[in-house]
């Protein structure tokens, strides 16, 4: 498949970079093979914006005892709305779903007029919030997903995806200065689809 420009992101180290990704495919933004779960999103590409890929749905795993999905969907009307499971079962709007034994929280609070979409996943080792963001200019909701990423306690290495090389970064200086607090106090990722990353304040 064709290569695209397809994500701004701002890694753990604070710097901002550009991914090339493929349309219609999954590519891991970050992931702990020792803890067990992993983060993706979907690449497809807008009619309107020739040549680039946006985000569409987003992936939480841990192991086979959690999965959470998060959507957009195209209502009758043309809207684009947000859709969410855990563990393929629909989550209903406005409502938190606590995970047994595992310490996953999920909160959705979809979109409403004037205010962005959000799906918030947090675990005792991260907080990966998934935004759709209101478009105050157009008066709508975005057809595409923005996130957030953010680490709570150091991650177990290695680290793999989009954003791991960064977070390495991170980690490396904050152990590296003196009475420097740990790579979670500093932790924070962000993407956009088509606007430079500080999220979620995006407005169009």
């Amino acid at each position: 498949m064709a290569a695209a420009r397809s994500l701004r992101c701002r890694g753990f180290d604070n710097k901002v970079f550009e991914y090339h990704g493929a349309k219609w495919s999954w590519s891991v933004l970050l992931s702990s093979a020792p803890m067990g779960w992993r983060i993706r999103s979907l690449f497809q590409p807008l009619p309107a914006v020739k040549g680039t890929i946006f985000m569409r749905a987003f992936e939480y795993t841990l192991g086979v005892r959690v999965e959470v999905y998060v959507s957009l969907t195209q209502a009758g009307n043309g809207d684009w709305q947000m859709a969410a499971m855990v563990n393929k079962k629909p989550m209903k709007s406005f409502s938190t779903v606590t995970i047994p034994r595992t310490g996953v929280r999920v909160t959705f609070d979809p979109d409403r007029t004037g205010l962005h979409g959000t799906l918030t996943v947090t675990t005792d080792a991260l907080r990966l919030t998934v935004i759709q963001v209101w478009r105050r200019n157009h008066g709508d909701l975005a057809d595409f997903l923005n996130f957030s990423l953010g680490v709570i306690k150091p991650l177990k290495l290695p680290v793999g995806g989009i954003l791991g090389p960064s977070y390495i970064k991170a980690a490396a200086a904050v152990k590296g200065r003196p009475g420097g607090g740990k790579a979670a106090g500093i932790a924070a990722a962000s993407g956009a689809s088509d606007k430079p990353c500080s999220l979620p304040a995006q407005r169009e």
